[in-house]
């Protein structure tokens, strides 16, 4: 699907504001705070119903308002499509085509998206907290059954630990804990297969976009390493039992996953520098772009928050190489003559010009 606009309402610094999107790359220039970055914050938004820049819903709520609304509408051969997200004080609310999604879970994974913001060299010089976010967010565009799988996981996860909490005097302390356990393990080890799976497809596509990128570069492998070790996962957890009541809380799980991104001189965040490490990113959101393609038959929306003026010209016309040519593309950049593109292949969009010619815009 591509966009063709996309209406802001109370977003941030935006009152009301249509943004009126074409096919191809859509380069977006002016100066720092006027609101690009939110543009595509509002994209990643109606394709995942949360932020990628905060966790806090009503962080984006423009200070004078008690909601805050966005619209998409998109095209896909003859059928257009219409996505909404609205955010108010009794919850949130997401419909396509004015059909009303009461589980998010539903709604998840029709859109997709594709971002690459400066955060996200945070997958890999942050911590795994960062990393686990990463995974669960891009599969949750793909896989609803994973969605299902670790909301089961959390639920099963907090009882455990609530009853490690409040039920070390009591006499039938691990039976209880083992039902919880038995069911916790279940849904552990769908998890784990899933995330190997996603990993391990990442990790050989995305050898290809980082050769062509950093030519010189050591090549970059990413691995999965999970808490729990190969095999039965209630017997591993069963072996951390009498540390699990000591400091009452789960020791082992899926929710203490990490990947882990290698070269032959070790860890790249150890050891890479700023540029191989924003390289490997980029590779690694090419092969995303890939393996939604190959998964949904239709490119995803690309987002590019400020970072390609941090690559030299050759590594821009790299990126763009790798790129679908059929993917629509959303470049956000302080001038345009930071960006080494071919003009006439691309759309430009002057921000400060556009929202000047609305009044209910400041």
């Amino acid at each position: 699907m591509q966009l063709t606009s996309l209406t802001l309402e109370q977003v941030r610094r935006y009152h009301h504001f249509t943004f009126h999107a074409q096919p191809g790359i859509n380069v977006i220039t002016g100066p720092n705070g006027i609101g690009k970055t939110t543009l595509l914050e509002s994209l990643f938004i109606l394709a995942l119903t949360k932020s990628y820049k905060t966790s806090k819903d009503h962080h984006l709520i423009h200070h004078e308002a008690s909601y805050f609304k966005l619209n998409g509408v998109f095209k896909d051969a003859d059928q257009s499509a219409r996505f909404e997200v609205h955010v108010h004080d009794k919850g949130k609310d997401v419909h396509i085509n004015h059909v009303h999604y009461p589980r998010l879970s539903d709604y998840l994974g029709r859109l997709n998206v594709v971002l690459f913001a400066p955060e996200d060299l945070d997958i890999i010089k942050g911590s795994p907290k960062t990393r686990r976010r990463f995974l669960d967010l891009e599969l949750a565009q793909r896989d609803r059954r994973y969605i299902s799988y670790l909301s089961h996981y959390k639920r099963l996860l907090k009882e455990r630990n609530d009853w490690l909490k409040q039920g070390a005097l009591k006499p039938d302390k691990d039976v209880v804990l083992d039902v919880i356990t038995e069911q916790l393990a279940h849904y552990a080890q769908k998890i784990m297969t899933v995330r190997s799976t996603f990993i391990e497809s990442l990790n050989q596509l995305m050898q290809g976009p980082h050769q062509t990128l950093a030519p010189t570069d050591a090549p970059v492998t990413l691995q999965y390493v999970p808490s729990l070790p190969p095999g039965d996962p209630f017997k591993a957890y069963d072996k951390k039992r009498a540390m699990d009541w000591q400091f009452k809380s789960t020791q082992l799980g899926i929710h203490r996953d990490d990947l882990q991104f290698d070269t032959r001189h070790g860890p790249l965040g150890d050891h890479g520098s700023q540029g191989q490490i924003r390289t490997a990113v980029l590779a690694l959101k090419l092969a995303l772009a890939a393996w939604f393609e190959a998964h949904q038959k239709t490119p995803p929306l690309m987002l590019f928050d400020d970072v390609l003026s941090e690559l030299d010209p050759d590594r821009q016309q790299a990126l763009l190489s790798q790129l679908n040519q059929h993917a629509q593309v959303f470049i956000t950049a302080t001038h345009l003559d930071a960006l080494a593109l071919d003009k006439s292949r691309i759309h430009h969009h002057n921000l400060q010009h556009d929202i000047n010619q609305r009044s209910d815009t400041p």
